[in-house]
């Protein structure tokens, strides 16, 4: 796959030439997938987990890293 793709260097680079592990989902993964929200289409990337704790606060778990998602839509409250 020969993607250009821009990462947090904020320049377009080669999928091949990243130095960190990029995933890409198309709009036909996202068909195939069933995805309708940002979340779902997260879960299916390995390292990925959502919860939602006592107080009703989403999180979401970027392998051992987390990132506190308070809106319908992933804005933060």
């Amino acid at each position: 796959m020969n993607l250009e793709v821009v990462t947090a260097s904020r320049q377009p680079e080669k999928l091949s030439d990243t130095v960190a592990t990029v995933y890409v989902i198309t709009a036909a993964d996202l068909r195939a997938m069933g995805a309708r929200t940002i979340y779902d289409a997260l879960l299916h990337l390995p390292g990925v987990n959502y919860v939602t704790n006592v107080l009703g606060a989403n999180h979401l778990f970027f392998t051992g890293r987390w990132r506190g998602i308070f809106g319908p839509t992933g804005d933060d409250a």
